[in-house]
């Protein structure tokens, strides 16, 4: 079972984005069960910010890092930022695919993400730039964020995502090629939320 959710104690305004948080963000924010006492965490495709927000809020971490490419979203990130007083949260404006050269390796404690469910050519393609970036594969595909994430995690670091359940054999096989243990698999209305440990 999914944990109930405090969302009361922050506010996210996104009234000007046309890509919203949604409820697999929201079941992202109840799939973590670990302890993060003093923990570095880094979100990949924060969006407006819910996922981070939710983490400051509700535990007590070391530090959050949040990592947007969209403009919209990344202002609308910092203004959420801001607004709701959190202080552990470093926002930057940057493509998750440089990570490995600008952010130190084996640094982070968790990376948590709720990425593209979509190969370009699959489902439906916005003509919109926000959606289209949130929801297709355009600047990053899953072995990217597979890749990125093993580089940032520490050994024995949590890695949390979700991804619709017919991608479930790409997850088992990005996996095992980057070295990754699944110790959890939860599915709610044809989407896997996964956690991984790197090996």
């Amino acid at each position: 079972m999914f944990k109930k959710i405090n969302l009361e104690t922050f506010t996210i305004k996104q009234k000007t984005l046309k890509n919203k948080f949604n409820e697999d963000s929201l079941s992202l924010c109840s799939f973590i069960n670990q302890d993060l006492s003093e923990k570095k965490i880094i979100e990949l495709g924060s969006g407006s910010g819910i996922i981070s927000i939710f983490i400051e809020k509700n535990f007590r971490v070391n530090e959050v890092v949040s990592i947007e490419i969209e403009r919209k979203a990344f202002k609308a990130l910092k203004e959420n930022i801001k607004i709701n007083n959190c202080i552990n949260i470093k926002a930057y404006e940057y493509d998750i695919k440089d990570l490995k050269n600008d952010f130190d390796p084996n640094s982070y404690d968790l990376v948590i993400t709720n990425p593209p469910f979509f190969k370009i050519g699959q489902g439906k393609q916005s003509i919109n730039t926000e959606k289209l970036l949130a929801r297709h594969e355009v600047l990053c595909n899953m072995e990217d964020i597979f890749d990125v994430s093993y580089n940032l995690l520490k050994s024995k670091g949590s890695f949390i995502f979700c991804y619709p359940e017919a991608r479930d054999n790409e997850v088992n096989l990005n996996a095992q090629k980057y070295r990754f243990n699944i110790v959890e698999k939860k599915y709610r209305k044809n989407v896997n939320f996964y956690h991984l440990i790197k090996d």
